[in-house]
């Protein structure tokens, strides 16, 4: 079942850029003025992974219920939120073994890879094309620009030198680790309690040898009053949660809600 979870919008229509997170349980949607990236107008739908597992169904659902993505869809962004990604330096990456080299790597399994090259710290990212999303995006989005998560964090975190940089969804978070610059470490972690997330971060922090007291900056789905958030500020001194600038977010709807909620999809 679609579950329409936020739902914010421009009072006139927008032209802006319109662009997609798509992850195995969530899709979000959001436009942004081409010129300032201010962000206009915002939708999150969550679903199930059997819903995910027939993504062409779920789609249509979607697009049935939502307003950003109702009409004919000539060009897009689009972020694949997956663990099926391997970044590399860019100067041990070859062209050539590219397709060997990441079935290699993806334990023989049928892929597809893409490359998404140039991205912050001398990093490429490979990712899989072999999946059920990208028979919908050829079929209707067919000028879509393919990105990775991953290197969208990249991007994100370019301009730090030494911070955990914790993304929570629901049920799992994305961790990515800088040190003197450079990154050490990015990935997903399931948890189903909040001493389990606490585990997975003072376990990276201790495996990265980094300061007790190092930045630890949160996004997402994670409220202060949530025994998540109060767990994880108790025990890591540096925890806190990333402040957006508002200014940013230029519809008054997103007002009402902690801005962290939407930064961990439109914040680059």
């Amino acid at each position: 079942m679609i579950q329409k979870t936020f739902s914010i919008y421009q009072t006139e229509s927008t032209t802006g850029q319109l662009c997609m997170e798509i992850g195995q349980q969530h899709l979000a949607a959001w436009k942004k003025e081409e010129t300032t990236g201010k962000i206009l107008d915002f939708e999150l739908f969550q679903f199930s992974k059997l819903d995910s597992t027939y993504f062409a169904t779920s789609w249509q659902e979607i697009r049935l219920l939502s307003k950003l993505l109702d009409k004919e869809i000539p060009t897009c962004e689009i972020i694949l939120e997956n663990e099926d990604c391997t970044l590399l330096p860019d100067h041990i990456f070859s062209e050539d073994q590219l397709e060997n080299g990441y079935a290699y790597m993806q334990a023989g399994r049928a892929r597809v890879p893409m490359t998404e090259k140039n991205c912050p710290g001398d990093m490429l990212a490979i990712f899989d094309r072999h999946n059920a999303v990208f028979s919908i995006i050829d079929q209707q989005i067919p000028a879509a620009k393919i990105r990775h998560k991953y290197a969208a964090i990249l991007y994100q975190m370019e301009k730090q030198d030494n911070v955990i940089c914790a993304f929570f969804y629901n049920t799992y978070f994305i961790c990515a680790v800088k040190k003197e610059g450079k990154l050490q470490l990015i990935r997903h972690f399931n948890f189903q309690t909040p001493e389990d997330a606490l585990y997975y971060l003072l376990y990276v922090r201790k495996q990265m040898q980094l300061a007790e007291d190092i930045p630890i900056i949160a996004s997402g789905m994670i409220d202060t009053d949530s025994p998540l958030y109060k767990t994880l500020y108790r025990y890591l001194p540096g925890f806190r949660l990333e402040s957006p600038e508002a200014l940013q977010y230029e519809t008054a709807g997103f007002r009402e809600f902690p801005l962290h909620y939407f930064s961990i999809f439109c914040n680059e």
